[in-house]
């Protein structure tokens, strides 16, 4: 491709950048995007205030007097109600009134859209976009625009003076107020249609010294012409022509820029002399000195080398998802930049892009030599300010200390030699640690139980295939181990059967039908002499086993309480009696409605019978409808209290009669009567006592002994009260001298699993086993209380 090709493609991506068509509001602003136009104060005037004093002006709507009332339609926005109120205040009576041509209901949105969209598109690119625009230019273009039937009035802005649109907080007024850091310009697009396709040059106007008036003048002199004319009109809109400055630096300087091997590679020039790209083993970067690259945050091989590349002169693009270093990669090639004397001009679209990397750099140490130009925080005397307080700062950097580099040197080097070793492979395998760690992060866990002892540093390929062929031949019986030594072929350890074993195995295994068959026989009569369900599996039976064998560990009876003639005799006697014992169950129900049975324990039956009849007769002379609780509940009861002495006598009576056969005393209140109904059910089940137990012939010794008792199955019942609260029942099953060493010797393995005890401690236990602490205090205290049960019950 020619230079004068590329000349001509250069031309055309520049013009591109401009918007020629009556879609832009520079070239054509017609009625509808001038609805915010200014009526007062005059042209002449407002440019004066505005431009040449810096004054702010109060924006008010059309035909605004601040004695007028506020009308209904304006009331019914509270927001816009509220604003025009404060218009009307003092505190803002000191700026001078801009009027727009909006009624007040339209006005106060209208500027609220505009304010939100200018700070939007500030924030994201740096860009301002609101502008005053003084005078407006009615022109017809000398060609026809495609896709129009015929040719058009355009109007266009002249003069765009840059203004900010304040508002101290949401429902106040706004004010209209210059911005400083904005230059008063000529419409840029209008110049650069009137030249490039209409060939017409407007005169150059020194706006610092020349009036509004006289400037109109000089143009209106200029485009009489042609038949335009020129009208003295001002609004306020948004207008957006940055890329303006980019299309006067590519016509300005189209030479300069065709000189640069990247800018004709990608015009589409066939031959471009650029850069080589230099081969850097990232292998060698740990071998360069540490103070070559300047790196103020932590850079992998890729970024370094991204780095070498950039200080070599290449140009590169580094792209990537998100979260992968980018914009730390862009600090360190500043860093390094700055520490070989060289100057970085970072650009970006956005403006948040500007804000991460100057945070990373303004962390790191480095603002002083950072120069933000798209900071809408700062204004443009802030820099200028900020720049001459660095120029006579006369920063001082310090280089670091040898020291510093050698430990630098130092920690980089075992870092360097772990890397190393990890991917470097050993024999006899030939793998590298990596490949072996995953390879084994892939593979699953194997169970706890199963052990598997290889050597190695003597394994070989030959070996570990070999294993892999072993271990995948247990594939098919894999249940086997999951079943353990449920399987019954468990512990078998031959490997070969001849005909006489495969024989010798029959007959034991009809020996064992045999064997099982007598079990279960034996077992079925002892159940069913128990009142038992027989056992339905060998698991079943062998948990039975246990229990018979637990059954004969409890001590026997006395001989006294299975005496033959005592106990038919006293069998007799109860059944003949037994009837007391439903009559003093019908009484307790009875009586439990409307009295306390506790209460009723302590008196005798004359004294029960006197309180009955003491009832009855107020029950039966009080009319029932001035009855009131608990009285009423009392009359509801009268036949129940009409009963009560004839049970009380009967079960008396019934109960005298087997004390005075036992060689007791007569009852005395309704505490005997109940005790003499426990003695009663006891000798029904079967329970025989000694004759002279119920002549008190015992000795005193045998009282203190059932009082110590007492207390003891007391505190017990407490012990395991408060365990069952924090633990399993099961828990009581435990030994509890043995219960810590146990569980550090079965902990991890199946067993605390099948034994529930030792689960209920988890919790609390394995802090202690894992940390090699003293026990929590729970667990200790479960322990001593497991103990001191064992000891009361032996």
């Amino acid at each position: 491709m020619t230079e004068e090709l590329l000349r001509e493609r250069l031309s055309e991506l520049a013009k591109s950048l401009i918007d020629l068509s009556p879609r832009n509001p520079l070239l054509q602003s017609n009625t509808r995007r001038r609805i915010l136009a200014v009526q007062d104060p005059p042209l002449e005037q407002l440019w004066t205030k505005l431009l040449e004093n810096g004054e702010r002006f109060l924006i008010v709507p059309e035909e605004w007097d601040d004695n007028s009332e506020i009308t209904e339609k304006e009331k019914s926005f509270e927001a816009r109600a509220e604003w025009l109120n404060l218009i009307k205040k003092a505190r803002w009576s000191k700026y001078p009134r801009v009027e727009v041509s909006l009624p007040a209901d339209r006005l106060f949105s209208n500027l609220k859209r505009l304010r939100r969209r200018v700070l939007t598109l500030y924030h994201d690119a740096g860009i301002w976009t609101l502008f005053l625009a003084f005078g407006l230019l009615r022109w017809t273009p000398g060609r026809r625009i495609p896709g129009r039937k015929k040719t058009e009035i355009w109007e266009s802005p002249l003069f765009l003076v840059p203004v900010t649109l304040d508002q101290g907080a949401p429902g106040e007024p706004f004010l209209l107020g210059p911005y400083e850091d904005g230059e008063t310009q000529l419409n840029p697009a209008l110049l650069i249609y009137l030249q490039e396709i209409e060939k017409l040059s407007l005169p150059e106007i020194d706006l610092d010294t020349t009036a509004i008036k006289e400037a109109f003048e000089k143009i209106a002199e200029t485009v009489k012409e042609r038949g335009w004319k020129l009208e003295p009109v001002c609004w306020l809109n948004v207008f957006s022509f940055y890329k303006m400055a980019i299309y006067r630096d590519l016509t300005q300087n189209s030479e300069r820029i065709l000189t640069h091997p990247v800018i004709k590679a990608m015009l589409g020039a066939d031959q471009v002399d650029l850069k080589v790209h230099t081969d850097i083993d990232k292998r060698s970067l740990d071998d360069r000195p540490c103070d070559e690259i300047a790196t103020v945050l932590p850079a992998d091989s890729s970024q370094l080398e991204a780095i070498l590349r950039v200080r070599n002169g290449e140009s590169l693009l580094i792209h990537g998802p998100p979260g992968t270093g980018k914009s730390q990669t862009i600090v360190n090639i500043i860093s390094d930049a700055i520490r070989h004397g060289k100057s970085v001009l970072f650009v970006s679209e956005k403006r948040a892009a500007l804000e991460v990397v100057l945070r990373r750099l303004r962390h790191v140490g480095l603002e002083p030599f950072c120069l933000d130009l798209h900071n809408y925080r700062i204004k443009r005397q802030e820099v200028i300010k900020s720049i001459e307080q660095e120029l006579n700062s006369h920063l001082k950097t310090a280089a670091p200390s040898d020291r510093l580099l050698a430990r630098l040197e130092q920690r980089r080097n075992a870092l360097s030699e772990y890397v190393k070793a990890i991917h470097t492979p050993f024999p006899p395998l030939k793998r590298t640690p990596y490949q072996v760690i995953g390879r084994l992060s892939r593979l699953p866990l194997p169970p706890s139980s199963i052990k598997i002892s290889i050597d190695v540093k003597k394994l070989t390929e030959t070996k570990l295939n070999k294993i892999i062929n072993l271990t995948q031949s247990l594939v098919p019986v894999v249940n086997l181990f999951r079943e353990g030594p449920t399987f019954p072929w468990w512990g078998l350890k031959e490997m070969i059967f001849s005909d006489a074993a495969r024989l010798e195995l029959v007959e034991h295994v009809k020996r064992l039908e045999d064997a099982m068959r007598q079990v279960k026989e034996a077992i079925g009569k002892i159940c069913q002499s128990l009142c038992l369900q027989s056992p339905g599996n060998m698991k079943q039976v062998y948990d039975f086993s246990s229990l018979i064998k637990e059954f004969n560990k409890l001590p026997s009876l006395p001989n006294g309480w299975i005496k033959v003639q005592d106990f038919d005799k006293w069998l007799a006697l109860v059944k003949k009696n037994i009837k007391f014992l439903e009559d003093l169950n019908e009484l307790q129900k009875r009586v439990s409605r409307f009295a306390k049975w506790k209460v009723l324990l302590s008196l005798s039956p004359q004294e029960i019978k006197r309180y009955q009849q003491v009832v009855i007769s107020i029950s039966s002379n009080l009319p029932k409808n001035i009855l009131k609780q608990p009285l009423r509940f009392l009359l509801d009861r009268h036949a129940d209290f009409k009963i009560l002495p004839e049970l009380l006598e009967k079960a008396r009576c019934n109960a005298d009669s087997l004390r005075d056969k036992l060689g007791l005393l007569p009852c005395q209140n309704l505490e005997d009567l109940q005790r003499t109904s426990v003695l009663a059910e006891a000798i029904a089940k079967g329970t025989v006592f000694e004759q002279r137990w119920f002549s008190r012939d015992i000795t005193p010794q045998c009282f203190e002994l059932y009082q110590q008792f007492v207390v003891y199955f007391n505190e017990k019942s407490l012990l395991q009260q408060r365990l069952a609260q924090e633990w399993d029942k099961d828990l009581f099953a435990l030994e509890p001298g043995k219960a810590w060493e146990t569980w550090k010797c079965w902990h991890g393995k199946l067993f605390r699993s099948l034994n529930p005890s030792y689960r209920s401690l988890w919790r609390h236990l394995k802090h202690a086993y894992r940390g090699k602490r003293l026990l929590p205090e729970k667990a200790t205290s479960a322990l001593s209380d497991l103990l001191r049960i064992k000891e009361l019950e032996v």
